[in-house]
């Protein structure tokens, strides 16, 4: 979990070089998953506990719904994510889609996006900052071009979809399921 995670912090401090050794440490996808992603999804859905430290508002049962709801949007928003990916991309490549990287790819923006989590969890007030945070994807999903394959002329419609893939739909399940909690 740690390699995982510090994958993800080079993705968010330099995302140029943190694909380059992302590329370079040659991660198996089912193994970014089972010993990163994960366990980086329990994690943040614990994460919805802690607003009861700080906030008496909330109720055990309130964060147990929100906790539910946040790790079943990511393992949700993980398949289809990658399903959407694997529909549109092979346009946008230069050769074969390698779906490795593409499961990598999708785990590590995840595992942002459980960072996001977390971190809007830790805080005691709700910032609109926070609920910004995701936007800071757009630069690692741009700088992950080279990472995927994508055709130099195609870069920013694979922007365009990942944003939608990585971003848009975690947001809509994790809005779906919380609507119906």
């Amino acid at each position: 979990m740690w390699l995982f995670i510090k994958h993800l912090i080079q993705l968010l401090l330099s995302p140029s070089r943190g694909w380059d050794d992302v590329s370079e440490s040659v991660l198996k996808a089912d193994e970014v998953q089972r010993k990163g992603f994960y366990p980086l999804v329990g994690v943040t859905a614990l994460s919805e506990f802690f607003p009861l430290v700080y906030s008496h508002s909330e109720g055990f049962t309130h964060s147990l719904v929100a906790a539910i709801g946040i790790a079943c949007s990511l393992f949700a928003s993980m398949y289809l994510s990658k399903l959407f990916l694997d529909f549109f991309m092979p346009k946008l490549i230069d050769g074969t889609l390698n779906q490795n990287k593409v499961s990598v790819f999708v785990s590590c923006m995840l595992g942002l996006n459980c960072i996001y989590y977390t971190i809007r969890n830790l805080m005691p007030t709700s910032m609109t900052l926070l609920t910004l945070m995701p936007l800071l994807s757009v630069i690692v999903i741009f700088k992950s071009t080279a990472y995927m394959g994508i055709k130099e002329d195609n870069q920013l419609n694979f922007t365009g979809l990942a944003i939608v893939a990585v971003i848009g739909i975690p947001i809509l399940i994790s809005s779906l399921i919380l609507c119906f909690m």
